[in-house]
């Protein structure tokens, strides 16, 4: 079993989630995933953030997944980061 420890960097601040910035930082993140396919790595110098979630969702779903889909499945996990423990301070 791999065990990964990634420091959580998503910040907690409600200023930083205005909702067309992060959605555009999800998706930019999603096409550098996809196409880092081809290179056979990832790479999270900056911790667990929007953006490496982003490039995870781009490198094991690709260019299959339409914008929709990515915007329902942004909405998704931000709901599920607001339950969570550092998502508490968020509005």
């Amino acid at each position: 079993m791999t065990t990964f420890r990634i420091p959580d960097k998503r910040s907690t601040d409600p200023e930083a989630y205005k909702h067309e910035f992060r959605l555009g930082r999800l998706k930019n993140s999603w096409r550098i995933g996809a196409e880092k396919r081809n290179q056979e790595e990832l790479t999270f110098e900056e911790g667990f953030t929007w953006g490496s979630i982003g490039q995870i969702l781009g490198y094991l779903l690709g260019e299959a997944a339409d914008e929709a889909y990515q915007e329902k499945l942004w909405e998704q996990l931000l709901a599920a980061f607001k339950a969570t423990e550092r998502g508490k301070e968020l509005p």
